[in-house]
């Protein structure tokens, strides 16, 4: 079902952001898909917050092999994942490194955040530099 609904603001850090004549054209668990006056599609997640990892071994770098449905393929990338709500950064890098590489990381270094994919979501991606365990 659509309906027309504006505007929409979406706040982060404590700036807003007003979205004008959109429709929600789906909504799930937090998540909408939104589609603006010249359909124009976006995904706007309530949870915003995803962590990614730079993780030394030896001389490489730690990548890892996943499946995306999105692309229909298999994909290589730093590894990391989203944070759950109210999860601290910290525990969130630990449990998606220990998901993902299967194993436990030492020292954490956050270097900042960015936006990968702002103009079609609304995610803030966290990139932090990990030591990894033996």
């Amino acid at each position: 079902m659509n309906f027309r609904v504006g505007p929409i603001v979406v706040c982060e850090k404590g700036v807003s952001y007003e979205r004008l004549n959109c429709f929600i054209t789906q909504e799930w668990n937090g998540n909408m898909i939104v589609e603006d006056e010249f359909g124009k599609m976006y995904t706007l997640s309530e949870n915003n917050q995803a962590v990614v990892m730079l993780a030394k071994q030896s001389d490489s770098f730690i990548f890892v092999q996943q499946y995306r449905r999105t692309v229909n393929d298999y994909v290589i990338q730093l590894p990391g994942g989203m944070v759950e709500a109210g999860e601290d950064l910290e525990v969130a890098v630990r449990r998606e490194f220990l998901e993902e590489v299967g194993g436990q990381c030492g020292a954490i270094q956050y270097l900042g955040s960015l936006t990968p994919a702002s103009w079609i979501s609304n995610v803030v991606t966290h990139v932090l530099v990990v030591s990894h365990k033996f």
